[in-house]
């Protein structure tokens, strides 16, 4: 009997013993769920944040887009503005623009030469107001450049200064926008327009602007005009346009002495009593003259 007693008391403790272990079991189940419902949450964090910087990635690449366009344009800004302090055939760079181009197109239908360039030199005239050049201009110049290593880009550094701009020349692009300028922003505007137009109808030519100077009357000054010829069918057409005064245009047909002919007309009509070249700017050169011949000679050279 004591023995049997003893045995029903083992029994009981082992089945203590095993409903404790199934208890502890279903624990271990049980947070066996959480870390399975956990590792699925985590993983879906992570995919998540995988995706986010994916999208970053793609952020970051369309800023170091927009950075480089704002780069190349202070860039362009820069060279331009820094580049009025010269009236050297620099201001005919990356002429004609889509801005002149446009310019023309929209303005110029006939292909007719001579009255299309006479149009032009009206167009300019209505276009531009006349403005002294300003003494000074504020520019932006390029003096360093920071490296940003997390984008592995270059961001250059700005500094702002004023140059002389007295008697300097704007590109024909900047005078489009401004819609303001003196004789020889006309004359450079017009001269870039009157190229691409001609070069348009496929004609042999050649266009230069002319600062001389001038007395009228008593009155010594100095001013800009636009000459050139054209050819068509073997016949030759020169012309003189200042679009600066009321969009005056005159041509001539023959050899080098219309040239002449054309610059006799104009001082007739403007009442000038000499006129004395000095320099001349082309799309391929600058260079100072001292007489007619000089001017024809740079001309039939281009």
């Amino acid at each position: 009997h004591d023995k049997l007693t003893s045995l029903e008391g083992r029994l009981d403790e082992l089945k203590s013993h095993i409903f404790s272990i199934r208890s502890d079991i279903t624990s271990v189940k049980r947070d066996l769920l959480e870390v399975e419902a956990k590792a699925a949450k985590s993983e879906q964090l992570v995919n998540d944040a995988i995706e986010r910087m994916e999208n970053v990635d793609n952020d970051l690449k369309v800023v170091i887009d927009w950075l480089k366009d704002v780069i190349n344009a202070l860039d362009d800004l820069s060279r331009k503005l820094y580049g009025r302090a010269y009236f050297t055939k620099d201001v005919f760079s990356g002429e004609p623009s889509p801005a002149v181009r446009s310019f023309v197109d929209g303005r110029i239908y006939t292909s007719h030469e001579r009255l299309g360039l006479k149009l032009l030199s009206q167009a300019v005239y209505r276009h531009v107001t006349y403005t002294e050049d300003p003494e000074s201009q504020p520019i932006l110049e390029s003096t360093s450049e920071t490296y940003l290593s997390s984008l592995m880009i270059g961001l250059p550094r700005y500094m702002c200064k004023s140059i002389s701009i007295t008697n300097t020349a704007r590109s024909p692009s900047e005078t489009l926008l401004l819609r303001k300028g003196d004789c020889e922003d006309y004359a450079i505007l017009y001269a870039a327009s009157a190229h691409y137009y001609l070069s348009k109808l496929g004609l042999k030519h050649s266009v230069a602007v002319l600062a001389f100077e001038g007395r009228m009357r008593l009155k010594l000054s100095f001013h800009a005009i636009v000459i050139g010829f054209t050819e068509r069918d073997g016949e030759r057409m020169w012309f003189l346009a200042d679009p600066t005064w009321y969009g005056y245009f005159t041509y001539e047909f023959g050899e080098e002495e219309a040239l002449v002919k054309c610059i006799q007309e104009y001082q007739g009509y403007w009442h000038i009593c000499s006129i004395t070249p000095y320099y001349l700017v082309s799309f391929n050169n600058e260079v100072y003259v001292s007489s007619w011949d000089d001017v024809l000679k740079e001309l039939e050279s281009h």
